[in-house]
């Protein structure tokens, strides 16, 4: 067994009750299981998208209100599922002080921790993104010039306008998110192979504040680039109803 002084706790803890404690608790097990469901959920709208816009027939046939909830359901499950088996099995307490991210069976079974983590939390969502946001743009830039004259070219071109509107705001969540979240992932994944970290040092504290604010940036997002949201706002804030501005582009 391999252990890294990582404690998070200076008390004298002991008992049954302490070891819940410090593996469910005390080791941030909520936040980070929510920090890696938003993440899926993201990838879950952009998954969404992806399909309206490159495979839209089998869109309107395949995801109904029922299917869609389900999916937006389990997209919450990987972060619990995750850190039940990566943080959970390697958090306990040592001579009275609980440890996080600490205890590991062999060194080889934290290397291998790190890189599946590496590949569940971050490189996947981050391929589903790039694949899906390129075939997006491929498909737009081959659909409806915006500049038509009769009224049903109008209608598709605006609609296809809305559909960029939508994509160039979902792609700005995407970049914040690869921005975000890259220190503290590409940082962890080095510190699982032997890198020398300090959990209590700034730069780490930067990582995951990092992080955070990509839990906070994205209805700034909304406010700047999507018009409906802007509209909705203007009900909110103003009292009265916002006019409908139908041209999102």
């Amino acid at each position: 067994m391999t252990t890294k002084t990582l404690h998070i706790s200076e008390d004298n803890l002991s008992g049954l009750g302490y070891e819940i404690l410090c593996k469910f608790w005390l080791n941030e097990f909520p936040l980070w299981s929510l920090m890696i469901s938003s993440s899926y959920s993201l990838m879950a709208i952009t998954i969404e998208r992806y399909m309206g816009i490159v495979h839209p027939f089998l869109h309107h046939t395949s995801f109904s209100k029922r299917r869609v909830l389900l999916m937006a359901s389990a997209a919450w499950w990987p972060g619990p599922i995750l850190m039940l088996c990566f943080l959970v099995s390697t958090s306990g307490i040592i001579n009275g002080r609980c440890y996080s991210m600490a205890i590991f069976v062999s060194s080889t079974w934290k290397n291998v921790s790190g890189v599946v983590l590496f590949v569940v939390e971050y490189l996947l969502p981050i391929t589903v993104f790039i694949t899906c946001y390129s075939r997006m743009f491929i498909r737009l830039r081959k659909q409806v010039h915006p500049q038509a004259t009769n009224i049903g070219n109008e209608l598709s071109a605006q609609n296809v306008r809305v559909r960029r509107n939508i994509l160039k705001t979902l792609l700005l969540v995407i970049i914040a998110y690869v921005l975000c979240n890259s220190f503290n992932q590409l940082t962890f994944l080095a510190f699982n192979f032997g890198a020398p970290l300090d959990f209590n040092g700034y730069y780490y504290d930067f990582t995951v504040i990092a992080m955070f604010a990509n839990c906070c940036i994205n209805p700034f997002v909304y406010v700047l680039q999507y018009r409906p949201y802007q509209n909705e706002l203007r009900k909110v804030f103003c009292k009265r109803d916002a006019a409908v501005d139908v041209d999102l582009s």
